[in-house]
């Protein structure tokens, strides 16, 4: 029984990520799957205990407690916040609400339980971006240079995600497991996996997975000198990301005045753009109106009126002044349930409650993991999360993270 109970556990790891869209859409998709098979497992336990009646320890630990903490917070934020029940079903299209946190926390607590193994997550990890990859390689090729139609975001592919950021911030926090999760005699493989990866980062022009994963190839890079080269390599590489953004922003060229100043091309957006090629990337990096510049300042005014408690959870798009905001900018169509940033979410969600335990469950777990794979993909996602919203699968990725640094510090 307790090897079919893993097998549930690796077999979410795996196929959540290659779910792709059916008639409720592809994060519906994702999130009945997540919480169907999650619930299953737990009638499997239950039975299980009921038939064998082992004595089981249930194995707890500071980061357990703090996580527990942190979901009975959200609870009390939702209930106090605009709309309970939206808080915790969740709103279409992400479905986030407070039963899929409680689930998110269920599924650690099982990692924990079960021992599962990390190499094996490391394995199943890798396969399942190979093949995320693989989809929106052949989707970009069809769509691009065939005229296919291919299901897309504004004309970018999407994979088996609703959108190209989702597929490729998932496809970025894989990067550690596949250079340092396989064995040695799988060079080969890991090859091919990582320039699939790479190449699918780059057809989803997601711009903070595409310089995170090249920031990450740098860091790698550097590490192989020695600590003194390093010391002095590292803070010229931050002196010269800080030089090139002021010159993107005084130059008017480049992703991030694209970002801060350029004015969105509201009458392209979502809609076909006739040019293709390298022209047609630049201009889907700058044609989106949903920009964080107009987005954040908002955020942050809803957040200074309840502090301490937020809105609860989904409740953005409720309480956001989307026709005030379009109407200043010129924007149309504009619906805004994230701020992308996971920062401001959770400041929104569950005020400075809610995100004072959560950054306190950062903290535990970063004084207490020791896989460094694990550690460089927690690092990646906090970063991932500064810039963009998450599906489900990066929520996963976060909670199996925690699960996994239990592990290294009781389960062995």
């Amino acid at each position: 029984m307790e090897k079919l109970l893993k097998l549930i556990v690796y077999l979410i790891i795996f196929v959540t990520p290659l779910l792709g869209f059916t008639s409720i859409g592809y994060e519906q998709t994702k999130v009945v799957f997540f919480i169907g098979a999650l619930v299953l497992e737990i009638l499997l336990w239950f039975v299980y205990w009921l038939i064998k009646r082992p004595v089981t320890k249930i194995q707890l630990s500071p980061i357990n407690i703090v996580s527990s903490l942190f979901i009975l917070v959200l609870l009390l934020t939702s209930y106090t916040g605009v709309n309970f029940v939206k808080s915790m079903v969740g709103g279409y299209p992400y479905l986030q609400g407070w039963f899929l946190y409680l689930a998110l926390f269920s599924f650690s607590l099982l990692i924990l339980q079960l021992k599962i193994n990390l190499k094996i997550v490391s394995y199943l990890i890798t396969f399942s971006a190979l093949f995320v990859s693989l989809k929106a390689i052949l989707d970009f090729i069809l769509m691009t240079f065939f005229y296919q139609n291919i299901p897309n975001y504004s004309d970018r592919v999407v994979s088996t995600f609703g959108q190209p950021d989702f597929y490729a911030g998932f496809l970025l926090l894989t990067l550690p497991f596949q250079i340092a999760g396989q064995p040695k005699k799988w060079k080969i493989f890991r090859l091919i996996c990582l320039v699939m990866t790479l190449i699918a980062i780059e057809v989803s022009t997601s711009r903070t997975a595409i310089f995170l994963a090249l920031a990450y190839f740098i860091v790698l890079f550097v590490r192989c000198f020695r600590y003194r080269i390093r010391k002095i390599i590292f803070p010229l590489c931050a002196v010269t990301v800080i030089l090139v953004g002021i010159l993107s922003i005084n130059l008017h060229f480049g992703p991030l005045w694209t970002e801060l100043d350029y004015p969105p091309r509201i009458d392209y957006f979502f809609h076909d753009f006739p040019v293709r090629g390298f022209y047609f990337w630049q201009f889907r990096w700058s044609a989106n109106p949903e920009k964080r510049i107009y987005i954040w300042p908002v955020v942050g005014d809803l957040i200074v009126r309840r502090p301490i408690l937020g809105y609860g959870l989904e409740n953005l798009e409720t309480v956001f002044p989307t026709a005030d905001l379009a109407q200043f900018h010129g924007i149309k169509n504009l619906t805004v349930d994230r701020s992308h940033n996971y920062t401001l979410d959770l400041l929104f969600f569950s005020g400075f409650l809610g995100f004072l335990v959560w950054l306190l469950l950062v903290i535990l777990m970063f004084r207490r993991v020791r896989s460094g794979s694990i550690l460089s993909a927690l690092v990646l996602y906090l970063i991932w999360i500064q810039f963009q919203n998450q599906s489900v699968v990066e929520l996963i990725f976060f909670w199996m993270l925690e699960g996994l640094i239990n592990i290294d510090n009781i389960g062995n």
